[in-house]
């Protein structure tokens, strides 16, 4: 499992919901029973049977994921990644050029 160390934009808003949510979010086996239970009644009806269906698959994927030991971490923000160039530096050298170009 590899792990990033930067977040995406407005990554870090969401993170901070979720982190107080504390181990129903962060431990994958209430989620997988969350979803599980969610489904029961999504399978009673015969409108919302492919709904059903996606939310057991997504049950049993966070099944997978907790037997594999895995878990959400939190990516801190960090402001100096989302800082832009707003002036491009003209360059010092003017590019190398073959013989062929120069005649």
């Amino acid at each position: 499992m590899t792990h990033t160390n930067h977040s995406r934009p407005y990554q870090h808003l969401v993170g901070n919901l979720l982190s107080k949510l504390g181990l129903f979010y962060a431990n994958y086996l209430p989620r997988s029973i969350f979803y599980f239970l969610l489904s029961i009644p999504c399978l009673l009806s015969l409108s919302t049977i492919l709904p059903g269906i996606n939310l057991l698959i997504t049950a049993a994927l966070y099944l997978i994921s907790f037997l594999r030991k895995e878990s959400w971490i939190k990516i801190e923000h960090k402001e100096e990644m989302y800082k832009r160039i707003t002036v491009l530096q003209a360059p010092e050298r003017p590019p190398p050029r073959t013989l062929s170009e120069l005649n």
